[in-house]
């Protein structure tokens, strides 16, 4: 769809902070992390961590057609791998974002184990993906484009952050990308959440 705005780069640049060189336990040499989200429901990301404490971030878009094609992320860098702070062979990565369709926020930890993460190039494949509802994915694709590529490591359901609405879509000019993110329509949109793994939430 189109590939996130500048602030993904700073993010990547923020993230650097809280990377270490590899442990003897890691497989790979670096980590290719990339953001995407389904047709209907790109978001705008806001906090972003792995092992670390949940950090505010540049905000920036992730969109992508993430539900029907491959690769799912719509842009990625590569970085160095992310410290094991407990040497448990796991990473927990934690995020906070804006549905761009309908404003609402959303919070989500995942536990990914490491030795679950497809490695491509001496890189580990990290793909974090959002759908409706609050519905987030991490994926590690095969490098390939057949739905055999498809990796899914685990997929949660976030929990409301409703101090944290925003109407993203109202800030004229921040996002350059925005009116094409926005193509599709409404009924594309409900369409979406008919086929949601998530339930909407409760009095919304």
């Amino acid at each position: 769809m189109t590939a996130p705005s500048s602030g993904f780069g700073l993010l990547c640049a923020g993230l650097l902070v809280f990377f270490c060189p590899a442990h003897a336990v890691d497989a790979a040499e670096s980590l290719t992390l990339g953001f995407g989200s389904d047709s209907t429901s790109p978001v705008v990301v806001t906090h972003f961590s792995i092992e670390q404490p949940l950090m505010p971030v540049s905000p920036f878009i992730a969109a992508s057609e993430a539900e029907r094609r491959l690769p799912r992320m719509a842009g990625a860098n590569v970085l160095s791998v992310p410290q094991d702070r407990h040497r448990d062979g796991v990473w927990s990565v934690s995020a906070q974002w804006v549905e761009l369709p309908t404003g609402k926020s959303w919070r989500a930890s995942v536990e990914i184990p490491i030795r679950e993460l497809t490695i491509a190039f001496d890189a580990y494949e990290l793909a974090v993906l959002f759908g409706p509802n609050g519905e987030l994915t991490i994926g590690s694709d095969r490098i390939g484009r057949s739905p055999s590529d498809r990796r899914d490591v685990v997929t949660v359901c976030a929990e409301r952050v409703t101090s944290a609405d925003k109407d993203w879509k109202a800030q004229t000019g921040y996002f350059p990308e925005l009116p094409y993110v926005m193509k599709f329509s409404h009924q594309d949109y409900l369409a979406g959440l008919e086929a949601a793994k998530c339930p909407s939430p409760s009095g919304e």
